[in-house]
């Protein structure tokens, strides 16, 4: 397996009347500090950049647009871990899930 771990980079969703505010960065800080720890602990893990400073969040997660999945499965990921608040993935998988295929298709064709 390599993983590539996943952050939302768009606002979240309102939960009831309560959104939680953006953090700049979007939500890569708890996917930074997963992929750290997966990779001090031998898992194979597929990051933005080669040597990924710890100090550096975003250099240990790829967002969840078109962009950053594309980019973390043409550089080897084949498992993509959604480290994300539950309803945004909800309200996002459908979206996900399609450009992961139109990339599939796109690599087989």
């Amino acid at each position: 397996m390599n993983i590539a771990i996943l952050y939302h980079v768009k606002e979240p969703p309102q939960v009831g009347n309560i959104r939680k505010p953006m953090k700049e960065g979007g939500y890569s800080d708890s996917g930074s500090d997963l992929a750290y720890e997966l990779n001090k602990n031998g898992y194979n893990l597929i990051t933005p950049v080669e040597n990924p400073n710890e100090k550096n969040n975003i250099d240990w997660v790829f967002g969840d647009d078109d962009e950053g999945i594309t980019k973390a499965i043409n550089m080897g990921a084949d498992v993509l871990w959604l480290k994300m608040h539950l309803e945004y993935i909800r309200q996002q998988k459908r979206r996900i899930i399609k450009s992961v295929k139109n990339l599939i298709k796109t690599v087989c064709l």
